[in-house]
């Protein structure tokens, strides 16, 4: 239902979720409201439901559910933030399901970790991640996706299309599974072919057969596909409109819009549709001071090579410490830290920063997982040090 009718399946869900808290069924709830998350995850980038969800498998000693739910959001984290702000729950997801013996758990969160390091830039990492998880899980069809894209992933940072492209044709039949997860990496890999070759129909009409647009990481790939397909027809007018209608779709997933519009920014360019000099100028601005600095030099990379001025440094603002960096807190996160620890409350802080109440919970929330702080009390009281370990 989920792929076919994303609005019953909420309905659905919702539904579900208000039964079983009116007749006290815990687990049912909890069920309910991760299914509910996971939509949000696909569609909005909404964090709440998941993490209500997390907090009462935590509370009913639900483990195992918990370490997926670290893992979901994680995948969340990843398209709004970032594939380094991920990391810290897909490690919190592997060390959970490594003492509670549950391999295909483990497996998976080794893959989201491998992401993770690549994109730090800690490539030592990847690979002994890699082969872990195909240990774990040798069979898994999920598991042996996540291990090729990986690879792929290697590829387009290193600034290689072609190679990412085809790291990405190795794993399309298992893709394409009616089990495998509509993963926004098929969206990444018809932009890539629409990018690479003269004709991108058979990507487009290959993207859009495989039933995995309910990911508005997709939908929003799609449409940039479409867009070079309009320009290359000589309608700028429409490529325009469709570039448009992809960015909307993907408001909820800032950092995944990040990663295609710098795969599409010199093909736009060369084409002469879209904004790409304010694309990449855009992403250099929420990459730079952050732990994304493989991501940050491929941006750097693509602004050369179109000629654009490349900024020196780190951006004006706060400046986040190596050892927070690790941990994947952002110059926005630190900026929440600061004022937390100064005993000011959520709706201080969201006045103080011009933010919404709710951003400020999320960011609290993002402290907590990434920094291993069991609740915000704690993170007022004891103050971080720039290595990432609590003092006091």
């Amino acid at each position: 239902m989920r792929r076919d009718d994303p609005d019953a399946s909420d309905e659905a869900f919702a539904r579900a979720e208000q039964l079983a808290g009116q007749r006290h069924l815990s687990v049912w709830r909890i069920r309910a409201l991760s299914e509910l998350g996971a939509n949000d995850m696909l569609r909005t980038g909404r964090l709440d439901r998941l993490e209500e969800a997390r907090r009462r498998a935590t509370d009913a000693g639900l483990l195992g559910t918990v370490a997926v739910l670290e893992l979901q959001i994680g995948a969340c984290v990843a398209l709004r933030e970032g594939q380094v702000a991920m990391l810290p729950w897909a490690e919190r997801a592997m060390e959970r399901a490594d003492r509670l013996r549950a391999p295909a758990i483990a497996a998976a969160s080794r893959c989201f970790a491998a992401r993770g390091r690549l994109f730090a830039g800690d490539t030592l990492r990847v690979e002994p991640l890699l082969a872990e998880a195909s240990g774990l899980a040798p069979d898994a069809v999920d598991v042996m996706m996540r291990t090729g894209d990986v690879r792929g992933w290697s590829a387009w940072l290193d600034g290689d299309p072609a190679g990412a492209a085809a790291a990405f044709d190795r794993g399309l039949d298992r893709r394409g599974s009616p089990t495998a997860s509509p993963t926004p990496v098929w969206g990444l890999w018809a932009l890539l072919h629409a990018t690479l070759d003269p004709d991108p129909g058979v990507a487009a009409a290959t993207l859009r057969s495989a039933n995995v647009d309910v990911h508005a990481g997709n939908r929003g790939a799609q449409h940039y596909v479409d867009a070079v397909t309009a320009a290359r027809a000589g309608d700028r007018a429409g490529a325009e409109r469709l570039i448009a209608a992809g960015d909307t779709m993907m408001n909820g997933h800032p950092a995944w819009r990040h990663i295609l519009r710098i795969t599409l920014a010199e093909t736009a360019a060369t084409e002469g549709f879209g904004a790409p000099d304010g694309w990449l100028r855009a992403a250099h601005a929420d990459l730079d001071g952050t732990a994304e600095v493989r991501l940050l030099r491929l941006c750097r990379d693509v602004m050369r090579r179109l000629g654009l001025p490349v900024p020196r440094g780190r951006r004006g603002g706060t400046a986040v410490p190596a050892g927070l960096r690790r941990l994947g807190v952002t110059p926005r996160e630190l900026e929440v830290l600061d004022l937390v620890e100064q005993g000011l409350t959520n709706a201080e802080v969201a006045t103080q920063l011009f933010l919404s109440p709710r951003t400020v919970e999320t960011h609290v929330a993002n402290l907590l997982a990434k920094t291993g702080i069991p609740n915000r009390a704690t993170l007022q009281a004891r103050r971080i040090r720039t290595d990432g370990a609590l003092s006091g």
